[in-house]
């Protein structure tokens, strides 16, 4: 039972690592709209950027701790998914879109799909480097 936890309390946080950033390139128009900025894309990219590599750290060193020696780790490729749907979803359902200057432009829908096609890539980078890690020490 504890492994089923961690698996998917690691699971969770890999679907909020893949979240965040679609939220914020979704929600660029209510960003700017709300907070004024004038160069919203550079800072959410730094956001994303600087988020990125701390949740990478916090997740490395997550899975080491709970799933370092399991072959378990890899389902995390596939098991991020539902919590990635449910807080979209979510999400959408509590900050509805009212104003139609806010609706997303098309193409990041595309880029959306290309970003959840390589996430499992990098959380397999990251479940492997935990394994090379392991096998040096």
């Amino acid at each position: 039972m504890k492994i089923f936890l961690k698996l998917n309390g690691l699971a969770l946080l890999y679907g909020i690592g893949c979240w965040i950033p679609a939220e914020l390139f979704v929600n660029v128009y209510r960003i700017q709209r709300i907070w004024k900025l004038q160069h919203t894309y550079l800072f959410i990219w730094l956001l994303v950027i600087s988020a990125g590599l701390a949740g990478t750290r916090l997740v490395y060193a997550l899975t080491k701790r709970w799933l370092g020696h399991t072959r378990l780790k890899y389902l995390l490729m596939l098991l991020w998914i539902p919590y990635f749907i449910l807080l979209i979803l979510g999400f959408a359902e509590l900050y509805p879109i009212h104003d139609p200057a806010e609706v997303p432009l098309p193409a990041i829908g595309l880029v959306l799909i290309a970003w959840c096609m390589v996430y499992p890539f990098c959380i397999a980078a990251v479940n492997a480097a935990v394994d090379i890690r392991r096998s040096q020490a």
